[in-house]
């Protein structure tokens, strides 16, 4: 019976270990997919967006801002990280949503947008009434949730409409949305700098003073007469070191690693912590006490489309890869031929290859960069 009962205890006890193993494990993962790295530049939009928070109820007309720049660099994860700041609660009237998040559909009208924030208000007749029934209610929930803030996330989908009608009542509609009595909203617009741009500046600029220059996103650079230790991304992998769940010294932040996830990634924020989470999380699932070159050469193959884009993985070469034999990654948006041309500073662009447009739209009367 004693010897039973010790068996029992056996099992109980490896029971034990490895639901304490497994919670371990988990919560390094967790801990991997949560580190967000706090650059100066990130400080320094992150405090330009909570005074637009604090200043909505007390200015005469509410602040605006806007987050633009290339694909991948960070726009959309520090505005939401901005809304997970102020997060909805509930209380006894209701629920208060101070800062509501919404993606403007793709090929968007205004019609389309009224429809997706309510959606997003939890209205259940969101597609219901005619445009202005539908506006007077987003107004209401608006009022009622005391919202103070509005992100509008991929405002470049209403210049992709190619559509000037499209764009000039858009911009109308949510001019009155910020200066009508009842809303008074700040709003953060996220795109692209040329389509944000010409959001802003259509129908003769109504918009353009309530939004200031914006903050500007891009690629990180590698300039060669910069020292390795002193190069953004170097800087940066350093900092992003100290937040994951690993032991072990240097094993972003050397040269010879954070040269190759330079290679992989060409500087795009997106594409270098798609690389290091996955790496990480092969590290964890084999016990590896950190992501090794082999783990970043298979988290490469996985997760960054190496033979889509033309690059071949610069973690399987026993030599150092050169940058110039890898070309630019690819753009997303629609009707363009990207390009990478560095600018004052050294900051990577979108650059447009011109075409001849059938009929003139809102992308053919944008100006051209560099003229």
């Amino acid at each position: 019976m004693v010897k039973k009962d010790k068996e029992v205890m056996s099992s109980a006890e490896i029971n034990a270990r490895i639901q304490a193993e497994q919670a371990a494990r988990i919560a390094r993962h967790v801990k991997l997919q949560s580190a967000r790295v706090k650059s100066p530049s990130y400080i320094t939009t992150m405090t330009a967006l909570e005074l637009c928070y604090e200043m909505q109820p007390i200015r005469a007309e509410p602040p605006c801002a806007s987050l633009a720049g290339a694909l991948g660099c960070g726009k959309t994860t520090l505005a939401e990280s901005f809304q997970a700041q102020h997060p909805p609660t509930t209380t006894l009237t209701g629920v208060e949503r101070p800062v509501v998040y919404c993606m403007v559909p793709p090929n968007a009208t205004y019609s389309m947008l009224v429809s997706e924030l309510l959606k997003e208000m939890g209205d259940p007749r969101y597609d219901k009434g005619n445009i202005v029934a539908r506006t007077a209610r987003l107004r209401d929930y608006l009022k009622l949730c005391k919202t103070r803030v509005l992100i509008l996330d991929e405002i470049n989908h209403f210049v992709y409409a190619k559509d000037e009608e499209v764009l000039r009542v858009g911009a109308d509609w949510l001019k009155n949305l910020i200066k009508h009595r009842d809303t008074k909203l700040s709003v953060i617009l996220v795109g692209l700098e040329e389509e944000l741009t010409a959001f802003v500046q259509a129908n003769g600029g109504q918009l353009a003073h309530f939004f200031p220059d914006p903050h500007k996103f891009a690629p990180y650079t590698w300039h060669p007469k910069v020292r390795d230790e002193d190069q953004e991304l170097y800087i940066f992998l350093e900092e992003l070191e100290k937040l994951l769940p690993f032991k072990g010294n240097k094993y972003l932040a050397n040269k010879d690693i954070a040269w190759r996830i330079y290679c992989a990634s060409h500087g795009t924020l997106r594409y270098v912590m798609m690389l290091v989470r996955r790496a990480g999380e092969i590290a964890i699932d084999t016990g590896m006490p950190y992501p090794d070159r082999n783990a970043f050469a298979q988290a490469f193959d996985q997760e960054l489309a190496g033979e889509r884009r033309a690059i071949p993985n610069p973690f399987a070469q026993d030599e150092r890869p050169s940058l110039t034999a890898i070309p630019p990654i690819p753009s997303d948006g629609p009707d363009e031929t990207p390009s990478r041309r560095p600018t004052r500073g050294g900051l990577g662009v979108r650059g447009r290859k011109s075409r001849a447009p059938r009929r003139e739209t809102v992308r053919s009367v944008l100006p051209q960069r560099g003229r």
